[in-house]
């Protein structure tokens, strides 16, 4: 997870990709899909999601996108092993639901 401003969006992104890059994954441009935009806790997500391949095999990849303000958002990275991180959506959906603005 990393927090953006709006003018280091795209600095942001490219740093979860060059973070997967460096972890080994290689990820497919051609499959990128745009989910549309959901509520967390009141927080508008946006995410990315496409195909890659690790050392492993084939992988999904999100980035996920939480408006947390005008100028704020934080930026979630993940990635699993095709066919198998479908076990743990649950989990990954706890963890964003569990993200919402501080008091």
């Amino acid at each position: 997870m990393d927090v953006a401003v709006s003018n280091s969006i795209e600095k942001v992104t490219s740093d979860a990709v060059d973070f997967l890059s460096r972890s080994g994954v290689i990820i497919d441009p051609k499959t990128q899909k745009e989910p549309p935009v959901e509520k967390v806790n009141g927080l508008q997500m946006t995410t990315l999601d496409c195909d890659g391949e690790d050392s492993d095999g084939p992988v999904s990849v999100g980035l996920a996108f939480l408006a947390t303000s005008g100028e704020k958002a934080l930026v979630v990275t993940y990635w699993g092993t095709k066919g198998k991180e479908d076990k743990h959506d649950a989990d990954l959906g706890k963890i964003l639901a569990s993200i919402k603005m501080a008091n």
